[in-house]
This record gives C-alpha cells, sequence and structure tokens, in this order.
C-alpha cells in the first residue's frame, strides 16, 4: 500500500470511485477502464496486517479479540480489517463490517473512512451512500483519499448538490498532498472546463484552494454524471473506439484498434463480427462505431441509410454519441435526397430511418401519420428495428394511446426474427409484471450473459433484479452498481432508477436536498 496511517493500522483504502475496472462479489466485469464505484480489495499481505505463523497465531488472536472487546479502538479496527482480509480469520464481512463500525463509533478516521467504504458497497451492513457521505466527509479532515471520495459526491448531484468549485477545491487538495489519483481527477477536470470554453469555475476553485485551509496529511474513463452538459466538441473516432473496447462487450474488450482519426489499423473478419455481435445485444457504443464504419465506408460498404440505423438504435438506448452524429449526417447535403430515393424502392430500412428520424424530432417533413405509416410499412416487410420502434411507441404512449400488450406482441414479432435486443425487451417486461412466475434464476442467467455482450438494457434489467430480489439475493448497492454503470454510459432511465433509490432513503436534513436537473 502506498499511505500507511497513524497508530501502524493498514486503511482499506478505496483507490478510485471512478476508474480502471473492479471486483465485485455481486457481479464481476472486466472492463478495463469502466467509470464505476470501484470496490478496491487490498492484497492478501502487507507490511501491517501481516501473515502470522501458525506457534503465534492463537496468542495473537486472543489478544487481539480480547483488546478489541475491552473497547481497544486500535485493536477493534484491525481486527476488522484482519476478518475481511482473511489474515489469521476466516474471512467474514458481517464480522469485519462489526469491527470496524465498533472503533468509526470513537471517531477513529481510518475506521470512519473504511466504514463509507463498506457502506457504499453494502458489505457487512446496509447500503447507505448517505452515511458514508458523513464518514467521508469527517475523515477529508486528514486524508487526502477522503477528500478524493468528497470531490466525486460533490459531482454526482446524488447525495449532496453538485458542487464542482468545492469538488476541484478538494481534488487540488489531495492532490498537492501528493495522493496520485487526484492528479488524475484533476486533470479531467481542467479538461472538462477547457473544452466548455470557460475557465471561470477553475479560476475561483483555484483562488478558495489557495486561501483555504483545508487539512491534508481515474480517472481515464471518467463520466460525470450530468445529462445537461454538452459533450458534442469532444466526440470523434478515437473516443468512439474507446468506449466501444471499454463498455461493448467481451469480445471488443479483448480486441483493439479497429479505427483512428489518422491511420486505419489492420484488422481481419473477427473483429468486425465481435462488432456486429456487440450491437445486435444492445450496446449503444458498439452501435454508435458500427454506424460511424458505415458512415466513413470503414471496413463496410459505405452505407448512409445502414449508419443512420445504427444510430438511431444506439440514440434509442440513450447514446449521447449517435445523436450527435446523425444530427450532423441528416444535414449533410444530398441526405435526404438519397434517402427518399431508397424510400421509393419500397427498402424497409430506409423506411425504418426516416419514420425513426420523425421520432426523435430530427425530421419534420412527416406528419405523425405518416411517421407510422412508415415504420408499418417497414415492419410488414419483416424489419425487426422498425418492430422494435412500434413496440416502443405502445410501450411509452408515444403517437398512440399507450399499450403493454401491443407493445410485447411487437417485441415479440423481433424476436422472432432473431433480434436479440427485441428479445431482451420481452425479458425486461416479463421482468417489471405482476406475475413473479418470470422471475427465475434462469433469466437472470441470460441478462448477465447479454450485458457480458454489451446490452445497456441487461445491464439496467440485472440492477431491477437486484433491487428487488427478483431472481437474485437483493443487493441494494449491486443494483446502485449496475444502474450507475449504464447511467454513464449515457442512459437516463438506469440514471432515473438509481436516483430513485437515493431518494427513497434520502434524510430530510437540508444538505442532502438535491435539485432536479
Amino acid at each position: 500500500m502506498r499511505r500507511l496511517f497513524k497508530h501502524g493500522v493498514l486503511s482499506l483504502m478505496l483507490l478510485s470511485l471512478f476508474s480502471t475496472g473492479f471486483v465485485s462479489a455481486g457481479e464481476t466485469q472486466t472492463h478495463p477502464n469502466s467509470p464505476v464505484f470501484r470496490d478496491y480489495i487490498p492484497p492478501r499481505t502487507s507490511p501491517l496486517v501481516k501473515p502470522i505463523n501458525a506457534v503465534d497465531r492463537d496468542w495473537y488472536n486472543f489478544t487481539l479479540t480480547q483488546n478489541a472487546n475491552s473497547g481497544d479502538v486500535i485493536a477493534q479496527h484491525e481486527l476488522g480489517l484482519r476478518y475481511f482480509l482473511g489474515e489469521g480469520f476466516p474471512v467474514d464481512t458481517l464480522k469485519a463490517a462489526y469491527w470496524i463500525k465498533k472503533a468509526a463509533l470513537h471517531r477513529f478516521v481510518p475506521a470512519m473512512f473504511n466504514l463509507g467504504v463498506f457502506e457504499l458497497h453494502g458489505w457487512g451492513v446496509e447500503w447507505d451512500p448517505f452515511d458514508a457521505y458523513q464518514n467521508f466527509l469527517y475523515a477529508a479532515e486528514e486524508m487526502p483519499d477522503a477528500q478524493y471520495v468528497l470531490a466525486i459526491f460533490l459531482m454526482d448531484n446524488l447525495v449532496v448538490p453538485r458542487n464542482e468549485t468545492e469538488a476541484y477545491c478538494l481534488v487540488k487538495t489531495a492532490a498537492d498532498s501528493g495522493y496520485e489519483p487526484a492528479f488524475e481527477l484533476l486533470m479531467e477536470l481542467e479538461k472538462r472546463w477547457t473544452g466548455s470554453g470557460s475557465n471561470s469555475t477553475r479560476d475561483a476553485a483555484i483562488q478558495n484552494s489557495d486561501s483555504s485551509s483545508h487539512h491534508s496529511s481515474s480517472s481515464h474513463g471518467l463520466i460525470f454524471l450530468d445529462f445537461n452538459r454538452d459533450t458534442t466538441s469532444s466526440t470523434n473516432d478515437t473516443i468512439l473506439v474507446e468506449e466501444a473496447m471499454r463498455d461493448g462487450g467481451e469480445a471488443l474488450n479483448e480486441q483493439s484498434g479497429i479505427l483512428t482519426t489518422t491511420q486505419p489499423a489492420k484488422i481481419d473478419s473477427s473483429l468486425i463480427i465481435s462488432l456486429r455481435s456487440s450491437a445486435e445485444a444492445g450496446s449503444p457504443e458498439g452501435l454508435t462505431l458500427l454506424g460511424r464504419c458505415f458512415e466513413r465506408g470503414t471496413y463496410v460498404k459505405k452505407d448512409l441509410v445502414q449508419a443512420s440505423v445504427q444510430y438511431l438504435r444506439a440514440i434509442r438506448l440513450d447514446s449521447p454519441r449517435a445523436a450527435e452524429l446523425l444530427w450532423k449526417l441528416v444535414h449533410e447535403h444530398g441526405y435526404f435526397e438519397s434517402l427518399k430515393s431508397r424510400v421509393d424502392t419500397n427498402d424497409p430500412d430506409a423506411r425504418f430511418v426516416w419514420g425513426g428520424l420523425a421520432a426523435i424530432q430530427f425530421d419534420s417533413q412527416l406528419t405523425i401519420e405518416q411517421a407510422l405509416e412508415m415504420l408499418k410499412r417497414a415492419a410488414s416487410n419483416h424489419n425487426s428495428d422498425a418492430l422494435i420502434e412500434l413496440g416502443t411507441c405502445y410501450a411509452q404512449g408515444r403517437w398512440v394511446t399507450k399499450d403493454r400488450r401491443k407493445a410485447i406482441s411487437y417485441w415479440r414479432e423481433a424476436a422472432e426474427l432473431g433480434s436479440r435486443e427485441a428479445h431482451i425487451r420481452m425479458t425486461v417486461a416479463n421482468l417489471t409484471a405482476r406475475d413473479s412466475s418470470h422471475r427465475s434464476g434462469g433469466i437472470v442467467d441470460s441478462l448477465r450473459q447479454e450485458m457480458r455482450e454489451g446490452s445497456v438494457l441487461a445491464q439496467i434489467a440485472l440492477g431491477y433484479c437486484y433491487e428487488t430480489g427478483s431472481g437474485v439475493k437483493q443487493s441494494k448497492a449491486e443494483a446502485a452498481r449496475l444502474y450507475r454503470t449504464a447511467a454513464q454510459r449515457g442512459n437516463r432511465s438506469a440514471y432515473n432508477s438509481m436516483k430513485r433509490m437515493y431518494d427513497d432513503i434520502r434524510p430530510k436534513e437540508k444538505e442532502f436536498t438535491v435539485p432536479e436537473e
């Protein structure tokens, strides 16, 4: 461990809340740059929690337990860590949380920080990000690690209101103390403000930080949960590739270099197959990149209608990147003339595209009735994308009277044509229905597999399973983590689900009142 804390006790550090990958008992993913709450589990050996030889173990354990029971705060904290790490004691998360909480009640700073970590991840305690915040707030008086964590809280707008100036102050203070992850976050914040064209927040933060009395003893893939911020200036082919490789599923995780802005990489057919598979599973990142390939004619035949199909599918899954790229595409000279000529040949993909453009209000040439007719004619030609879109219309009550049965009927027809996205939508509809017979472990296993392929819908559905205990052991922490991961991919539904979970347990104190965005 890089940092050792006073009293010679190892602190279980949460190295990064938004960082590279994570390890979780409930669900394991292998994204190389997954921007999620990271569950950092310390190594099995450390300079301070050392393995005990067989001769001394029993006596040491007896003495440590006796001291902890007598109220020795340091012994309580160490005992909790040993139970968590399995050093000298069987791994027992409940006992680990019990003893760390004991030490935290005495305001022992490392224990308070670690209790916050446990509360964020639901390790042996109830998931409680609000109490975790209070523990980190206290620990931040002495620990740059906690200052860093608080900065993330202040960017999220979930536990406390967003305050970018204070977040910058905390990160800068932690970085000035030599805390390495803070340097990465500091660069992200600098990039964020520079990209927005204004440094006023940063300049105010620097002035505040320089004159403040903060005590002090990522972020690759960092994505802030801010749906109002313009991201269009940052989208380029390199970012599309990075996001597809990170969030597009296991097959894409293992490959790289589909295209770059300056020098396209040599690829083989297996990589294109992986990208198509990711897109079909419902990865907005995979769909967006595939759309870009069709738009540019990169490794596939150039086809603006097919590019539009992929972008529309990604937008249906809330991809902000695809929305930007499609908006630019439809405003290119000759786009609609080309689209209309394909429609005139009864091309179902072209009909889906035109109806889809009207649905997202990217085109106003069609009336609602005409747009619906476009989609229905495409659906009658067995176009699964049009069938899914019609099902979505009935599920949401957009243009038509809301009708869940009709929505599922359209999705079922698309699923029978081989659409994996449609199959997942039917699964999600069944999970949220009152009929609990659909909530089985088999469905959960299927959702896990689709999530591994990159499906954001499966990720949200798994979050719902963990939130409600449908087919799995209930875990609010795991539900929040899955919702968060999907929200960081741009999905609004996932963010709303996560926000609802926070609001369900939100304390009444004014400091936790978060304005709607």
